[in-house]
């Protein structure tokens, strides 16, 4: 039962983190003029975050930009993970 709460607390948590990280870099591009597409997350468009973190010119923005492409990197193991395990009990 305990194993259960972790498991669904665990899950969404990293839902809703993944969904915020994925609503600021939609205003990232939004901020760029880039294409923004708000139905769906293909993977190019972390490619396409990569690249306006590497040409970002201001300082203070750039390693933000970083922080959320490897933050969104890590995530998506994590909820797939947590996901099995709600799955498999």
């Amino acid at each position: 039962m305990m194993s259960e709460l972790i498991s669904i607390i665990l899950l969404f948590s990293s839902v809703i983190l993944s969904l915020i990280l994925w609503i600021i870099m939609l205003f990232v591009f939004a901020s760029k003029d880039d294409d923004v597409i708000y139905s769906s997350f293909p993977p190019i468009q972390l490619v396409s975050l990569w690249r306006i973190a590497r040409k970002e010119e201001n300082k203070r923005k750039r390693p933000l930009y970083f922080l959320l492409f490897w933050s969104q990197i890590i995530l998506i193991p994590i909820v797939i993970v947590v996901g099995l395990f709600f799955i498999a009990k």
